[in-house]
């Protein structure tokens, strides 16, 4: 999973809201003088102090979006809730074993098929805990 976040902050400032919005997440960051004109971000009712829009995005793998966030302020920012609430929701659409109780899931197990859940398809038929067995 990614967040994205734009903004026209310092990266002191920047840095600050990573740590306090999305820091166990893996982000990329678009700041810099094109990315907003690039991205068609611009904000266009200051035209002085050329400022862009905030967004934050939550990508799933392949970098497919899955929500937006644009706006300014407390209202228009995703609170640490929403992020997880996104990646939650995210998550469960990307992996096949997020719902245990999901018809067949149980049945690949116990034929030792483990290609369905997440991190079992790396371990070797010999190497699973005799309690899962």
């Amino acid at each position: 999973m990614w967040v994205v976040l734009n903004g026209t902050y310092s990266w002191q400032c920047f840095a600050r809201l990573l740590a306090q919005r999305c820091a166990s997440s893996r982000r990329i960051t678009l700041n810099g003088l094109s990315a907003h004109i690039e991205l068609d971000i611009q904000e266009y009712t200051d035209p002085e102090h050329n400022p862009m829009i905030p967004h934050t995005l939550v990508l799933k793998p392949g970098l497919v979006i899955h929500s937006v966030y644009n706006g300014y302020w407390f209202w228009g920012r995703p609170s640490f809730y929403d992020l997880w609430h996104d990646l939650r929701a995210a998550t469960a659409e990307i992996r096949p074993d997020w719902d245990l109780s999901t018809p067949g899931l149980r049945e690949a197990w116990d034929a030792g098929d483990y290609s369905k859940f997440h991190g079992w398809d790396r371990h070797a038929p010999k190497s699973t805990p005799t309690s899962y067995t």
